[in-house]
């Protein structure tokens, strides 16, 4: 507890508490409630937090509320079975966005008991690229909760925090369950707005075309910075954003790509339409980027050339006038 939370937990049981059981009627108390949960049915990765509230004297004045979280999908609510394994693909995007945002929010207070999650710093990578993206897209106008300079700012330390040095780090935990209990909130309309049965065809077809088109040209603009960078520390706040855009490019073609199995909610015909305009898109983005490349190979020889020929006329004005 070197961070300041006070909790306390059973491994044997799988109960944590936010109660003071070091005192004997509360420890009684979450003994009782304890005894009333089907613990049984807690998975390996799963646990359950039980919290207590006392409204009077006697047992019956006793309320209890048990918060089951899954780590391995990174889940929690109050239904047991809402949050099991088998369940978890089943709940729809808002739904699934809430119980994520839930389970991020309890880490972020209970810590200390287990390690980072595995899916952590991909997800707080890929929230902050949609941030990053947002801000280059809208500008003034972005929804984001962090600036564009935030964004770079907190990617590095993302970047530090995947570092060997912090694996079990309770501060990489604090860290990235803030970010993503932060980052939920808008992600989750963002998902949902391509998973809603209610919109129509062309609509999500025209959505995920103009996202694509949009991270297009937002790859060709950074590129093009990254490539003028000369200052190193510049270079690389700018490079790391630039991958991290291409992942989600990527994860949304994949996205769109599961309506080809049935998966998505996508008919196969439009995703093959949205393949074939990515397919479109990405030569234009590769054309571009070689285009750009010659043109700034040219202008360094250009620039080289006429660096050296300003030496050899000063060298040669000075031979010819040993005063110089």
């Amino acid at each position: 507890m070197d961070y300041g939370w006070v909790y306390f937990f059973s491994e044997s049981l799988k109960v944590v508490t936010d109660q003071d059981i070091r005192d004997p009627e509360l420890y009684a108390l979450v003994n009782h409630s304890t005894s009333k949960y089907p613990l049984p049915d807690l998975d390996v990765h799963m646990e359950v937090q039980i919290i207590v509230h006392m409204g009077g004297k006697g047992e019956d004045s006793i309320a209890n509320l048990f918060l089951v979280i899954n780590h391995k999908e990174c889940v929690a609510s109050y239904d047991l079975k809402e949050v099991k394994d088998e369940n978890v693909p089943l709940l729809d995007p808002n739904t699934l966005n809430r119980r994520r945002r839930l389970y991020w929010n309890y880490l972020w207070n209970h810590p200390v008991h287990v390690p980072t999650p595995a899916r952590a710093i991909p997800d707080a990578s890929d929230a902050l690229t949609w941030y990053f993206t947002d801000n280059l897209i809208s500008g003034s106008k972005s929804l984001a909760p962090f600036s564009k300079s935030e964004c770079e700012d907190l990617t590095q330390v993302l970047h530090q925090m995947s570092e060997p040095y912090n694996n079990g780090s309770v501060a990489k935990t604090v860290f990235v369950a803030w970010l993503l209990r932060e980052s939920t909130v808008l992600l989750g309309a963002t998902v949902a707005l391509l998973a809603i049965n209610d919109i129509d065809e062309p609509a999500k077809v025209g959505a995920t075309v103009s996202a694509l088109a949009s991270l297009g040209s937002i790859i060709v603009g950074v590129f093009s910075i990254w490539r003028h960078q000369t200052n190193t520390r510049t270079a690389d706040s700018v490079s790391t954003p630039l991958w991290a855009i291409l992942t989600f490019t990527v994860s949304v073609v994949a996205y769109a790509m599961q309506g080809i199995t049935g998966v998505g909610t996508l008919h196969p015909a439009s995703v093959w339409a949205i393949v074939g305009i990515f397919i479109v898109l990405l030569g234009a983005v590769i054309a571009a980027l070689y285009t750009f490349s010659i043109i700034w190979t040219f202008q360094r020889k250009s620039w080289r050339l006429a660096h050296w020929k300003a030496l050899w006329n000063k060298r040669r004005a000075r031979n010819n006038n040993p005063e110089l």
